[in-house]
């Protein structure tokens, strides 16, 4: 049986008031039967009534708990519930808008392309057409994350890291530019990590993604780091980027759905909700410390199931 202060509080006070009433009822019933004051029958009645009235309030406990811890839950189902619509109906409203935006580009583009016949212009619809539907494939993309990190059931492998992560860098290669971008894989030795490939292929990738996305274009020389190390008891994967950084202000909401926190940004906002969401469902810490202009450096610390 659990006990709860609330429940404790509304029952204290009745109780004693009950061990007061009791205790002068026996008193005045051994003074209508004897006529005198023996100490030892009161207290032995006593000692009975109090037995039946701990065995009532007891029983009455239980009840008051399972009803205090039903409310509970049900406060709690009905918190949860609210916040799921919301984010379901925020979800909705945003997915939708950046759908929309690549297909109004591309049904304006297949209009212009019916009407073009500049070899030069058509070449220049062509790579306008096949940005607006990379963008579409991004997003379904990122749709298909979500589904992933949310709802599939989570399953166990060996993981080399260092081996995924060299493996991401090239995978990434051919969709994003990797120009004037060096990266570096630092670690000692290799570590095995078991868990959800697919799950922490994902929140790797955004993390990278990221880096490679908000590269600093003013800088001559574009650097991102991944190093890979144990820490005591937990395995570190940081990726330190010399790229446009964040600020102070808007650093707390990073991790927050569909948030984009530069005008420099054509994503969706969820990379970060993403990786997140993950690193939630695989039990692991994700942290992110930056300076605006400088440096961005994004932590995944391995609580568990990571061995040498």
């Amino acid at each position: 049986m659990t006990f709860t202060k609330r429940s404790i509080t509304v029952l204290i006070g009745p109780y004693i008031l009950t061990t007061i009433i009791f205790f002068f009822l026996s008193v005045l019933q051994e003074l209508s039967t004897t006529q005198r004051f023996n100490w030892t029958t009161i207290l032995i009645d006593f000692s009975m009534d109090m037995a039946s009235i701990t065995v009532a309030f007891c029983f009455f406990y239980y009840l008051l708990n399972k009803l205090y811890f039903s409310e509970s839950k049900l406060l709690s189902s009905n918190n949860t519930l609210s916040e799921t619509n919301y984010e379901l109906e925020s979800f909705i409203y945003r997915a939708s808008h950046d759908f929309r935006t690549p297909l109004t580009n591309i049904k304006g583009l297949l209009i212009a392309l019916q009407y073009e016949k500049d070899p030069e212009s058509l070449k220049h619809y062509l790579e306008m057409l096949h940005e607006s539907t990379e963008m579409m494939d991004s997003r379904l993309l990122e749709l298909m994350e979500i589904a992933t990190a949310k709802h599939k059931a989570v399953t166990t492998e060996k993981i080399n890291v260092a081996s995924l992560i060299k493996e991401l860098i090239k995978e990434i290669s051919f969709t994003a530019s990797l120009d004037r971008i060096n990266i570096t894989v630092e670690h000692t030795t290799d570590i095995i990590l078991f868990s959800d490939t697919t799950r922490f292929k994902i929140l790797l990738r955004n993390i990278l993604m990221n880096a490679v996305k908000y590269k600093d274009p003013g800088k001559k020389k574009c650097s991102i780091k991944i190093s890979i190390a144990r820490e005591n008891e937990y395995v570190a994967i940081r990726f330190w980027d010399n790229g446009i950084g964040i600020s102070e202000a808007i650093l707390p909401k990073v991790f927050e759905m569909f948030y984009r926190g530069t005008q420099l940004s054509n994503g969706s906002g969820l990379g970060l909700y993403i990786a997140k969401t993950i690193a939630i469902t695989l039990n692991y810490d994700i942290q992110i410390t930056s300076k605006e202009g400088e440096w961005t450096e994004v932590s995944v610390i391995l609580k568990e199931n990571a061995n040498m």
